[in-house]
């Protein structure tokens, strides 16, 4: 099977939205904003809440991912997902049809925070500057490799880039797959993880509370 190295190709901090030094290849900035409460079943949009998916599209003329998120409480029935779904759906339905050019994506997913629970979580990214490419990156091949160390509660494990990933922003993630001599893989990568590369980007806004992103290329 294909063996996958993650490379960090670069780390975007936009915490405070802002604008970095200019640099080769495109940045993003990420917009977010909680849609107001809905009441009890209610999968469309109010009036207010139709006003604050216009206003994050407005703000976000350049956008080109729009996403949102229906957010279940953890503990309520896996019913629940297809309430919060829809309610994701029309928030997106309604920003791509201000702006027919967003590329838009709604999904739900559940939380431990009760104040998110049953509402929506747009999150808006837009370019900012060029983004540096891998070739651009001056760092010499050691500082991939994955180093291995012994813990006597976990075992082996390792990876040096785990200290440098930031907790907030946007962070872009290069996937190489490799063929080692004594495992060599077989299909096509682009095929084959497809579907992994969607899980990795939609995993970061839910696990960090919308804090951070991640924007996945996989080199096949």
């Amino acid at each position: 099977m294909k063996k996958l190295l993650a490379l960090t190709a670069s780390l975007l901090l936009v915490a405070s939205f802002s604008t970095p030094a200019q640099s080769a290849g495109a940045k993003y900035k990420v917009y977010q904003k909680t849609l107001s409460a809905f009441s009890s079943t209610a999968t469309t949009l109010t009036s207010q809440q139709k006003a604050q998916v216009k206003a994050a599209v407005e703000a976000n003329p350049d956008a080109d991912k729009f996403v949102c998120t229906g957010i279940r409480y953890f503990s309520q029935p896996m019913s629940v997902n297809i309430m919060v779904r829809k309610r994701a759906k029309a928030a997106c339905e309604y920003a791509k049809e201000l702006n027919p050019n967003l590329s838009t994506w709604y999904q739900n997913k559940p939380t431990q925070a009760r104040s998110y629970a049953g509402k929506v979580l747009l999150t808006v990214r837009s370019p900012e500057v060029a983004r540096a490419s891998l070739r651009d990156l001056d760092q010499p091949n050691a500082v991939c490799e994955i180093q291995e160390t012994e813990n006597r509660f976990f075992g082996a494990k390792g990876f040096p880039f785990e200290s440098l990933l930031p907790a907030t922003g946007e962070v872009d993630i290069a996937i190489v797959p490799i063929d080692f001599s004594n495992a060599v893989g077989s299909g096509n990568p682009g095929t084959m993880f497809s579907d992994d590369v969607r899980t990795i980007e939609e995993w970061a806004p839910f696990a960090s509370a919308g804090n951070m992103t991640y924007d996945v290329d996989l080199v096949s």
